[in-house]
C-alpha cells in the first residue's frame, strides 16, 4: 500500500486498514489488525487539544506505497496521488470518473503499470460493484476494463489487486460480514483485466502471488490463517508454521509471503496474546518447510489479530513497525536498529500503522495519532500522515501530497 494542504479531521470508523501494495509487494496486517490499532490509538493515547482537525497536515494518509528510491504513490479521500521526487511534490493520478473515496485498492506493478479497483454503481455499499482502471504510464492514463463480475456476493467490504506481469492478476473482493466471519471471492484475468474468470477463495484475505501458479492468502477473522495455492488459484491448501519457544500459546497473526529471490519466500508473523512478538520465516521450498529466522519481542502486548507491520525488501533488509517503533535489519534478523520516528515539529505519533522501504537506507512511514477533546476518550480523531526518510530512520519529514 498522499495529498493537501487543507486541514480535516479523520473520524474513527472512517479507517479501514491498510489497502495497497507494491513491484516486490507491499502487504498489508490484516484490515482489521489496523483498525484495531488505529482505534486504539484514538482511544487510548489522545492528546487534549482545543481543535483535533488543525494537528493534522494536509489530507488523512489512508494507503501508500514506495516504488523506487524517489517514486511512490499515496491515496487520502481527497485524491490518489503519485510523487518523482521522493514526496516533495505531487502529481494528482486519480482514474477519472470516480472518487478516491470509492477506491478499494491500489496495485503498481513498477513505477508505470498500476491497476486501481473502485465501486461503482449503486451508492448503498451493500449493493455496490467493482470496476478496474489500469495505466501503463505512471497514472497519466487510465482505461477501464470489465467489470468484476461480483453478483454472487451480497455486499462488498473492500478488494485486494495483485498482478504479475500486465496481463496476469487476480483480485480477492471481500464479502461485507461482520467480524466473525472473512468471506471473499476471487476473480482472474488473463488479459489485463478486460475479462475475469470466478474462483473460490477460502478467506476474505490480502494475497499475493509470486508466480503464475503460486499464491498466498493470509488473514481469517482472528489472522491466523495462511493458505497457498500451486494451480493460480483453483484449489488451497491451508498452511501451519511452528511457532518459536516460548509463544506456544499466543495467537499468530500471518502477513503474506514475499519472494526475495528465485527461490526464498520470508514470512512474517505476529504472536499476540501475554507473550507477545513479531517472527520471521524462510522457505525454500515453496513453503514446504520454514526455517526460523529470529523473532522481536514486542514492545506491547499484541492483540488478536496482532497489529503490526512488517516490509520485506529483500533477503536480508526487512522494517517493522511495532506501536510506536520503527525496526530495520540488514542482516536478515541478525540484529536489529531501532528508529525514533517524529515529524516536523518534534512530536511522536501515537502509532506507526505501515512501513515501506526500498533499501535500507530510504523508506516511508504511515503514521496514526489519536486526539481526543479535553483528554476524554470519546469523540476522538485520528491524524494520519505519510513521513520519509533516506538516511535510515535517523530523520524523517512529513510528506503532504
Amino acid at each position: 500500500m498522499t495529498h493537501y494542504s487543507e486541514s480535516l479531521e479523520v473520524t474513527t470508523n472512517s479507517v479501514e486498514g491498510c489497502r495497497g501494495s507494491r513491484p516486490k509487494p507491499m502487504r498489508c496486517a490484516p484490515a482489521g489488525a489496523i483498525s484495531a490499532l488505529l482505534l486504539l490509538a484514538a482511544c487510548g493515547g489522545g492528546s487534549a487539544v482545543e481543535n483535533p482537525a488543525a494537528k493534522q497536515t494536509g489530507a488523512a494518509v489512508y494507503a501508500m506505497q514506495l516504488l523506487t528510491l524517489d517514486e511512490g504513490w499515496a491515496l487520502t479521500q481527497d485524491d490518489l496521488s503519485f510523487t518523482q521526487d521522493g514526496g516533495s511534490t505531487w502529481s494528482v493520478i486519480t482514474p477519472g470518473g470516480i472518487s478516491a473515496n470509492n477506491i478499494e485498492d491500489v496495485f503498481f506493478l513498477d513505477s508505470r503499470y498500476g491497476w486501481v479497483a473502485a465501486s461503482v454503481g449503486s451508492s448503498d455499499a451493500a449493493r455496490a460493484a467493482i470496476s478496474l482502471f489500469s495505466t501503463s504510464d505512471g497514472g497519466r492514463t487510465w482505461l477501464a476494463r470489465g467489470p468484476i463480475p461480483t453478483a454472487s456476493l451480497t455486499g462488498i467490504s473492500t478488494a485486494s489487486i495483485d498482478f504479475i506481469d500486465p496481463q496476469n492478476g487476480w483480485v480477492m473482493v471481500k464479502a461485507a460480514t461482520n467480524a466473525n466471519f472473512s468471506i471473499g471471492e476471487l476473480f482472474r484475468t488473463s488479459d489485463g483485466g478486460v475479462s475475469w474468470t470466478s474462483l473460490a477463495i477460502p478467506i476474505g484475505g490480502p494475497i499475493n502471488f509470486v508466480t503464475i501458479s503460486e499464491g498466498w492468502t493470509a488473514g481469517g477473522p482472528a489472522g491466523d490463517q495462511l493458505h497457498v495455492t500451486h494451480d493460480g488459484g483453483n484449489s488451497w491448501q491451508r498452511q501451519t508454521i511452528t511457532p518459536p519457544a516460548g509463544f506456544e500459546a499466543s495467537n499468530p497473526t500471518y502477513q503474506v509471503p514475499e519472494l526475495t529471490n528465485s527461490q526464498e519466500l520470508v514470512l512474517s508473523v505476529g504472536f499476540g496474546g501475554p507473550t507477545s512478538g513479531i517472527a520471521f520465516y524462510s522457505s525454500d521450498d515453496s513453503g514446504k518447510s520454514w526455517a526460523l529466522r529470529g523473532i522481536v519481542a514486542s514492545a506491547q502486548e499484541l492483540g488478536i489479530p496482532a497489529a503490526f507491520s512488517a516490509d520485506i525488501v529483500d533477503s536480508r533488509v526487512w522494517a517493522l513497525a511495532n506501536g510506536t517503533r520503527i525496526l530495520t535489519t540488514a542482516d536478515a534478523g541478525a540484529s536489529w536498529r531501532e528508529t525514533a520516528i517524529r515529524g516536523n515539529s518534534g512530536e511522536a505519533p501515537d502509532s506507526v500503522a505501515a512501513v515501506d522501504f526500498t533499501s535500507a537506507e530510504t523508506g516511508w512511514a504511515l503514521t496514526s495519532t489519536g486526539l481526543c477533546p479535553s483528554g476524554l476518550k470519546l469523540g476522538c480523531t485520528i491524524v494520519s500522515q505519510l513521513l520519509t526518510t533516506s538516511d535510515a530512520g535517523q530523520t524523517w519529514t512529513v510528506r503532504t501530497p
